[in-house]
């Protein structure tokens, strides 16, 4: 970014001993701003996600701006240099994109996107023997690349930011485990293949991959059998490291 706001590109320039070099002239240009919402599948605004737009130069990518929607789902990425970016929106492991966005220079720009359709999923953990495993842990690779969402305790928002900070960690690594059924109920999984591996202290599973229907709930039963789960794929993330 130039002086006063503006906005300029760099220009390399050879200089030869003795010879002299043409007149450069460099043109300023003010910035542009892009304006708005994200909206989910079922067009309700969504808080709290992240928005970011890249520069996209051939096969290059640069970040640029990233912020946070408000509570009406709106969101204003200013200062950004004139030219094509890809704004992306992220929200619990969904993702929304629109990739080819112009910026003008001192104009704004508005870009509304939606969240894709999601579906709820329930994965049962039993032992070679047919009986459910408690305590198991879920480590998940979703559409997106995301995490699954984790809903907190409906009071934590009121406590102290220290204590709020250990509540919603407990929240979410009560959301991790298995419960004593041997199952984990997700609410807003986006749809599409999510594959699923569980861990247990002596118990590994393979990865099953399943379909996420939009609007249903789809059911995964995952056998755990002896083995070492020192070793986790880094493809799969941990729900309690998903915030």
């Amino acid at each position: 970014m130039g002086r006063g706001g503006f906005s300029s590109e760099t220009l390399s320039l050879v200089v030869e001993s003795g010879r002299e070099t043409p007149e450069v002239v460099l043109t300023l240009q003010y910035p542009g701003v892009v304006v708005g919402r994200l909206l989910s599948a079922d067009g309700l605004p969504v808080a709290g996600a992240s928005v970011r737009a890249a520069a996209v130069r051939g096969r290059v990518t640069t970040g640029l701006r990233s912020v946070r929607t408000d509570a009406d789902g709106a969101f204003r990425l200013v200062e950004l240099a004139p030219g094509t970016v890809r704004v992306t929106a992220t929200w619990n492991g969904q993702v929304a994109e629109v990739p080819g966005v112009i910026v003008s220079s001192g104009a704004e720009t508005r870009v509304d996107l939606r969240l894709p359709p999601t579906g709820d999923l329930v994965v049962t953990v039993v032992d070679q023997a047919g009986q459910p495993v408690k305590g198991a842990m879920l480590f998940l690779r979703l559409p997106g690349g995301g995490g699954l969402p984790v809903r907190t305790g409906p009071g934590n928002a009121e406590l102290p930011p220290t204590e709020r900070v250990a509540a919603d960690r407990e929240a979410r690594r009560r959301a991790t485990v298995t419960d004593e059924r041997g199952q984990c109920r997700r609410e807003g999984v986006p749809a599409g293949e999510v594959s699923i591996m569980v861990r247990a202290p002596g118990l590994t599973s393979d990865p099953v991959t399943v379909a996420v229907r939009p609007g249903t709930t789809t059911e995964a039963r995952v056998t755990l059998v002896p083995g070492d789960n020192g070793a986790e794929d880094s493809k799969f993330r941990p729900l309690e490291e998903i915030r």
